[in-house]
């Protein structure tokens, strides 16, 4: 049954003061739980519709005019347990409406990507999950026209329609919770899910909090990369007018105003960099990975193999760095702090196929780790920023579970550089004579292979 609170009635939908919602929900165990909003920003947008209820019965607030803090208890108790999909934005959005914490969370979401192992190509949407499960409701055929219609409803009765709408997507997650039971009980998934379910407000917390930047310093860092990146870029020039291999890449023509040579080559083209490295007699074919079949590419991945042998391949690397740390993290970075508290907010997607977080909006784990790139990360005046990490903390759980001597026997003694000690480990059996990697001798750069095998391990790859 659905009910509404309201200060007007709609056919077809019961009327019901919110005291008497409260109580129907108080002694309940699990509820489902889902909000309707103005818009995606929890510092900005409202919550105009709040969704509570059971399979049975399900309860439609309209939070506009409604007094929603007495509700506020029942999505703080830790005794009822709330059922919701993507409750992370709605977690956001309490925080951001009511200072207050949704606490208690299962969320169908989450749920389905642990079940899923965090595979690409999969949609984990409401009406996709029900779908899955055979849950049939109206939800799955008509929620992208009536979810748009609530940004700009301004102060208007809610339909029928959008009430029945708001219900359903409680009574769906909660029906999906039911089916996925059985699976994560039969795949012993319990305390994974239980897991992810409660690290759901720390990323919401983390999201909702944002990070303050000196805007100013990080202006005039993007000065200094963009002249980095013209003096790479000159470099690069410079070698073409310097190679014999490369003459065709000079221009011919005089300009009135200068007579100085001038390189043709767009820098920032990958079919014309493949056409420079094909003059220098640079390999560039490879096989693409989702074809098979061969194709010609300029990528840093494959060419960096050959930087040993052609001096061209370091200078266009670094060319390629710059590039990308000014587009990337350049002036484009600072369009994304938010006009109302000033700061980065990233999103964050909590299970991917590697295990691994990752973000967008920006790509907050990416950010170059030189120190002055991350001075620009700034606390309050009244506040330090604490900035702390696990050591090898990959490494120690694949030795605990694995029980592979050489790694219990490197962490008990306390030995070093688990990279390093990686990479020996490798090209010892690579050269067939023991070759020591440390950080700092002359077989310092192989510790980078090292981590880049030991991380791949940890995190599924073959």
């Amino acid at each position: 049954m659905i009910y509404l609170a309201a200060k007007y009635d709609v056919e077809g939908i019961l009327p019901m003061g919110i005291e008497n919602m409260w109580q129907s929900l108080w002694n309940e165990k699990i509820i489902g739980i889902d909000t309707e909003t103005t818009g995606l920003c929890p510092h900005k947008d409202k919550i105009i519709m709040l969704q509570l209820g059971t399979e049975k019965d399900q309860f439609v607030i309209d939070a506009r005019t409604e007094n929603i803090p007495y509700l506020l208890d029942l999505i703080e108790s830790n005794n009822i347990k709330k059922v919701g999909h993507n409750l992370k934005f709605d977690y956001k959005m309490f925080l951001g409406n009511y200072s207050t914490l949704i606490q208690n969370i299962y969320d169908t979401m989450i749920s389905e990507c642990v079940l899923e192992c965090g595979k690409e190509g999969i949609r984990f949407r409401l009406d996709k999950i029900c779908k899955k499960y055979k849950i049939n409701l109206s939800i799955n055929k008509e929620k992208g026209s009536l979810r748009t219609q609530f940004t700009n409803w301004g102060s208007k009765p809610f339909t029928k329609e959008q009430i029945i709408y708001g219900s359903q997507d409680v009574e769906a997650c909660l029906r999906i919770r039911h089916c996925q039971l059985p699976l994560i009980e039969k795949y012993n998934l319990e305390k994974c899910v239980s897991f992810e379910n409660s690290f759901i407000p720390v990323l919401g917390d983390l999201e909702y909090n944002g990070l303050l930047i000196n805007k100013d310093k990080w202006k005039t860092l993007t000065e200094k990369n963009k002249n980095l990146l013209d003096d790479s870029k000159k470099e690069l020039n410079n070698f073409v007018f310097s190679n014999s291999l490369l003459k065709k890449y000079i221009s011919t023509q005089v300009d009135m105003f200068d007579n100085k040579k001038r390189c043709i080559v767009e820098w920032s083209s990958p079919k014309q960099v493949i056409n420079v490295l094909n003059s220098l007699k640079i390999p560039t074919i490879v096989k693409d990975r989702k074809t098979g079949k061969q194709k010609s590419s300029c990528e840093a991945g494959h060419i960096k193999r050959f930087e040993d042998k052609f001096d061209f391949i370091p200078i266009y690397l670094k060319y390629k760095e710059l590039e990308k740390l000014i587009s990337t993290y350049g002036d484009s970075f600072l369009d994304l702090v938010n006009p109302t508290t000033k700061r980065i907010h990233s999103n964050f997607w909590q299970i991917v196929s590697t295990g691994r977080l990752s973000s967008r909006m920006p790509n907050i784990q990416n950010i170059p780790n030189d120190e002055e790139t991350r001075s620009c990360f700034i606390a309050n005046s009244d506040s330090k920023l604490i900035i702390c990490d696990y050591t090898t903390q990959e490494p120690r759980l694949i030795a605990d579970k694995s029980q592979d001597p050489a790694l219990l026997k490197f962490f008990k003694e306390d030995d070093g550089d688990i990279h390093s000690f990686v990479a020996t480990k490798m090209y010892s059996i690579i050269n067939g004579k023991e070759t020591i990697v440390t950080k700092t001798n002359e077989n310092s750069h192989l510790r980078s292979h090292g981590k880049t095998i030991g991380l791949g391990i940890d995190y599924g790859k073959t």
